[in-house]
């Protein structure tokens, strides 16, 4: 949906050809590798897992280093979405992906990090609406600079933390389930509700 909202943005700036690949097609790795060395302007978008990337992601990436070092021509940019609602998570995923484009050698467009979008599908319309009008407006400036508006950046990931003054609040709504309802139902559904408090590795 993030991506929809950034292309729709995109195309309305004129002459602008995109393709989009789903990176958890495996067996399409190496064609998209081609694809990626051929392109001016790459975006890898995924989520936060589990503090990093998906496999498949990382899979990719990892495809990519026969090309290190002729891909100066690349410009390469992330987006990464996270279920967390404080952009802090993904500030360290965002140092290493600065250090990857260089190791790539492209040159590195900048990450958008959106915390907060564990509803995004589940939630209603004008629930997501003023971000993903950001993502469009991203978008098209990205079709009109080939760069990312670092105002529309920073208002995508302005939630860095939570004031102190506010976490006992929060930990109150967390104890009486106002969040987690996504997270509780998946454990539910894979009838592992009773171990969400187990601590496998203490």
């Amino acid at each position: 949906m993030i991506l929809e909202a950034f292309l729709k943005g995109y195309l309305k700036t004129w002459g602008k050809v995109t393709a989009v690949h789903y990176l958890k097609d495996v067996k399409e790795h190496p064609q998209m590798v081609r694809q990626f060395a051929e392109s001016a302007n790459v975006i890898i978008a995924f989520p936060l897992y589990v503090d990093s990337m998906p496999a498949a992601v990382k899979e990719f990436i990892e495809h990519l280093e026969p090309l290190r070092g002729s891909m100066e021509h690349v410009k390469l940019g992330f987006v990464i979405q996270s279920g967390f609602p404080e952009s802090s998570h993904c500030r360290v995923l965002e140092k290493y992906l600065k250090k990857l484009s260089t190791r790539l050698g492209c040159q590195y467009l900048g990450t958008v990090v959106r915390g907060g979008v564990e509803s995004l599908r589940s939630a209603p319309d004008w629930v997501n609406r003023k971000m993903l009008t950001s993502f469009s407006m991203l978008g098209e400036e990205f079709g009109r600079t080939g760069r990312f508006n670092q105002k529309i950046v920073d208002r995508l990931g302005r939630r860095e933390r939570f004031p102190s003054i506010y976490l006992p609040l929060l930990g109150f709504l967390n104890r009486i389930g106002i969040f987690g309802r996504f997270w509780d139902r998946m454990l539910k559904e894979n009838k592992a509700f009773h171990k969400r408090y187990a601590r496998p590795y203490e």
